[in-house]
């Protein structure tokens, strides 16, 4: 009897957790966020749960949830792994971006000081 329990209580865990896509998701998202004047930049998250976001070497789970990564002998919660390395990915771009701009800038300015 126990085993039908558990079946019932799985097949609604997965209707719950299917009910809404992950494109309907993020498409709400985007709209709503546009909506409020903000700007939403998607960033690929694959392979972001996998890599250790302190040195990162790949890691592997040591079971659902749970990141571990030889090389620093750190355990992480691999949503805390993902969410982290989505980060540093928005942060390269952004800092790689900025970088690009300060350097025309740069050279602008060191143009115009010449002409003078």
């Amino acid at each position: 009897m126990n085993h039908t329990i558990i079946e019932n209580g799985s097949k609604k865990n997965k209707i719950i957790n299917n009910f809404w896509s992950h494109r309907y998701i993020t498409d709400r998202l985007k709209i709503t966020a546009e909506n409020n004047g903000i700007k939403l930049k998607m960033i690929d998250e694959s392979n972001t749960s996998s890599y250790c976001p302190i040195c990162g070497i790949r890691g592997r789970r040591m079971y659902r949830g749970l990141f571990y990564c030889k090389k620093c002998g750190k355990k992480m919660n691999a949503d805390v792994v993902g969410t982290l390395n989505i980060a540093k990915k928005m942060w390269s771009k952004n800092t790689l971006k900025h970088k690009a701009t300060s350097k025309i800038h740069k050279n602008k300015g060191n143009n115009n000081t010449e002409k003078k």
